[in-house]
Parts: C-alpha cells; sequence; structure tokens
C-alpha cells in the first residue's frame, strides 16, 4: 500500500527521470544501522552511455535549515558520475544523510568536507560543492513546478578538489564557478579529473 506521500515521491522519481536520462531505476539506500533510508533514482546519460544521473528521491519530505531557519522547501540533489565510480550512489545517499539526519546546510554554495575521501582516499577530487543544477535546470524547475504537493529545490553536487576549495573560500562562489564551468568547462562526472588549480 503506498501512502500519498510515496505516490507524490514516485510521481516526482518519473518526472526527473524523463528529465535525465534513459534505463531508469530506484534503489533504497540505508545508513548504518539500516533506521533510515532514502530512494536514489540512477539513469543513463542519453548522450553518454558511460556516463549516469543520479538523484535523490524523497529527500524534500524533510524541510531544509539554511543559516539556523527551517526553510519551506526541501531538496533532491543531483549528481553525475561515470560508470566506473560505483560508489556514486552511495555517496549520495551520505550526503542526503548529513542533510536530513544531521541538517547539514544544502544550499548553493555549501560544500561537504572530504565526502569524496570516505570512499576513496586516492582520488585528487575529496569535497561535493552544491550549486543549481545549470545543464537542466528549466526542466527541473518545471518538474518542481508540476508536484504540488511540497516544494523542490534542486541541487547539483559537484566533486571538487582541496585547491579548488581553497580558491572558493578565498574568491567567493561567483568566481569559482565561472573558473569551474566557464573558464575550464570540467567534466562533472570524471571523479578522477585533474584539479584546476
Amino acid at each position: 500500500m503506498h501512502t500519498e506521500e510515496s505516490l507524490v515521491n514516485i510521481s516526482l522519481a518519473q518526472a526527473i527521470a524523463t528529465t535525465l536520462g534513459i534505463q531508469p531505476k530506484v534503489y533504497p539506500y540505508y545508513d548504518d544501522d539500516k533506521s533510515n533510508s532514502i530512494d536514489i533514482l540512477e539513469c543513463t546519460d542519453p548522450l553518454d552511455n558511460l556516463n549516469v544521473f543520479y538523484c535523490t528521491i524523497g529527500l524534500s519530505d524533510i524541510p531544509v535549515t539554511i543559516f539556523g531557519e527551517e526553510q519551506n522547501f526541501g531538496v533532491e540533489v543531483l549528481l553525475t558520475a561515470q560508470k566506473e565510480n560505483s560508489f556514486a550512489g552511495s555517496l549520495l545517499s551520505t550526503a542526503s544523510f548529513f542533510i536530513g539526519k544531521d541538517n547539514w546546510e544544502a544550499r548553493p554554495g555549501a560544500v561537504f568536507n572530504n565526502l569524496i575521501s570516505l570512499y576513496d582516499e586516492t582520488l585528487e577530487m575529496k569535497h561535493l560543492y552544491f550549486t543549481e543544477p545549470f545543464f537542466c535546470q528549466e526542466q527541473l524547475e518545471q518538474v518542481s513546478v508540476n508536484i504540488e504537493e511540497k516544494n523542490v529545490l534542486f541541487l547539483l553536487a559537484v566533486p571538487i578538489s582541496e585547491n579548488e576549495l581553497q580558491y572558493k573560500e578565498e574568491n567567493g562562489d561567483e568566481a569559482f564557478e565561472a573558473l569551474l564551468f566557464s573558464e575550464n568547462t570540467i567534466d562533472l562526472s570524471d571523479f578522477k579529473r585533474k584539479s584546476v588549480l
């Protein structure tokens, strides 16, 4: 039997899958003591079948807290990764547990430090930076508009290096995003990319 909330999340998953990719699948991920779970949608990138889109489903049921204030919306977090990064779904679930259970701030400009290092210490990419999902923002905004039962903000999690994080802290988000997305056009799905700095 489905609750009204779960039916909303099924509709949300279907709409996101249509927006992002092909061959959608949804898997539940559990925290260490199995007391909490989050569903993660996986879709193959239709333009490159070696890339996978991941998106939380149902995280938006929990209102987020930003700068100590509870908001009237929840977030769903998007991540793209090459298929060889088999831990990507687990990485996204860990980020979502920090948001949902520990009230970590999920907003544009936030960084979850050393999250990638929990899964692979050898990678230069160590942290997750959150921004708007610029490559599909209009489509996801339309998905959000069509879900009347709750307010959903979509965020994109971007793997970044220690040097890139330092640049962000010294120069601000706007200059940082210009560095990553305009000046260098990083591959969002390549967790093994070299740091731009």
